[in-house]
């Protein structure tokens, strides 16, 4: 009986310790996308930044948060084992390549154009009457688009790159996130007063923390936890603090 009695618990302790290793040894990278991660002055912020790393001290995860192009990150967590990117849209042709956790912020995405602009557009298909709609390569609206068979696609490698295409008037439309296009444009010294935010709205970019496939379910599932109780206690704050109003 004294035998049975120490060994439950012990056997507890230890399955305890070996799921917080598990959770404690993952390698957390992300990428810039102000106003949700950026570098300042060699310090990151950002909304989903906080609130990760927020999630991660309660996951008893040390790890310094490393930020790599999107690209480069995305194949990371798809093809190396104990990887956490953030922050990453859930996406059908991304759904079974790694594990998620979220959502950590949803934004939703328009197109836009510059101000004034006597061409009509209300939906999709006035979209197809354009010359050119700069997309970023590889991003959910490079695939929503083409899963259209817009051929009209004017692709380019980052998103600060689409606006200032926008306004020198070299393409006739883009995609942006809303949450994210006033960041971009002040930090390229572009007047974001040039452009308008048009009724086309593609979809709602629901943002996750994506986990390589290697990790246990259970794990997965501590991680969850932790990030609803962190959006409970801190989300209201954290959007006010760095989404402009």
């Amino acid at each position: 009986m004294i035998i049975r009695t120490f060994f439950i618990p012990l056997a507890i302790v230890l399955l305890v310790l070996i799921n917080n290793a598990n959770a404690a040894d993952l390698t957390v990278i992300s990428h810039e996308l102000k106003p949700f991660t950026w570098k300042d002055n060699g310090a990151i912020k950002g909304l989903a930044y906080d609130l990760v790393a927020a999630t991660m001290k309660k996951m008893n995860n040390q790890s310094e948060i490393k930020l790599l192009p999107f690209t480069r990150a995305l194949t990371m967590v798809q093809n190396e084992p104990d990887i956490i990117l953030f922050h990453v849209q859930r996406t059908a042709e991304r759904e079974h390549t790694m594990k998620w956790v979220g959502p950590i912020v949803t934004n939703g995405v328009y197109i836009y154009r510059i101000k004034n602009t006597k061409t009509r557009l209300n939906n999709l298909e006035d979209l197809r009457k354009l010359k050119y709609i700069a997309v970023v390569s590889g991003e959910a609206t490079d695939f929503f688009l083409k899963e259209r068979n817009f051929t009209n696609l004017f692709h380019v490698r980052q998103q600060s790159q689409s606006l200032e295409m926008l306004t020198n008037g070299k393409v006739e439309a883009s995609p942006f996130g809303e949450l994210v296009v006033g960041a971009y444009a002040k930090d390229n010294n572009i007047d974001s007063s040039l452009i308008e935010k048009t009724n086309i709205k593609l979809f709602e970019s629901v943002l996750y923390m994506g986990f390589s496939k290697n990790i246990p379910d259970d794990v997965i599932r501590k991680w969850q936890y932790a990030l609803e109780a962190v959006k409970q206690a801190q989300y209201i704050h954290l959007y006010q603090k760095y989404i402009p109003r």
